[in-house]
């Protein structure tokens, strides 16, 4: 019996077991596309991101594979300069359906406009909900004498 996978022809990916397949991806080259999906469930966002870093060919595989882990995305004030071909914006698109942004109490609401635009250009046009947090940046402030640290 042999498995087929239902992974993207765009990617130009071959049938699991093949030699081109084997090479490109390793393991997950063998793997049927829901058992590689339910593996990348397991990662956090980062890990996701240093796995596109490995080589072209997981650059390309690791958004397909990965989009249960992009359904909700927090964001801060200096994401905002995120290029369209950086490995983070690769991963975001549809499947995203909660978006947090936190933000100083300093930062522009530009910055939350700029941000919502950039993700309706990326495809992210089905969100649920948006959420803003704002928070003090560090500082240290004297009350009473005493030395204190302002944190989120």
């Amino acid at each position: 019996m042999t498995m087929t996978t239902h992974r993207q022809s765009k990617q130009g990916l071959q049938q699991p077991g093949s030699i081109s397949s084997t090479r490109q991806y390793g393991l997950l080259g063998t793997l049927p596309y829901d058992v590689v999906t339910m593996v990348f469930a397991f990662l956090n966002q980062n890990d996701c991101l240093n796995c596109m870093a490995l080589n072209r060919e997981w650059y390309n595989l690791v958004p397909d594979c990965s989009k249960s882990v992009w359904k909700t995305v927090v964001f801060c004030g200096r994401d905002i300069h995120i290029q369209p071909h950086s490995r983070r914006a690769q991963c975001l698109g549809k499947h995203v359906r909660h978006i947090q942004l936190d933000m100083t109490l300093d930062e522009q609401e530009d910055i939350f406009y700029e941000l919502v635009k950039k993700l309706l250009d990326w495809g992210c046009n089905e969100i649920e909900s948006l959420g803003i947090v704002f928070f003090f940046p560090q500082k240290k402030i004297k009350m009473n004498g005493i030395n204190n640290d302002l944190k989120r």
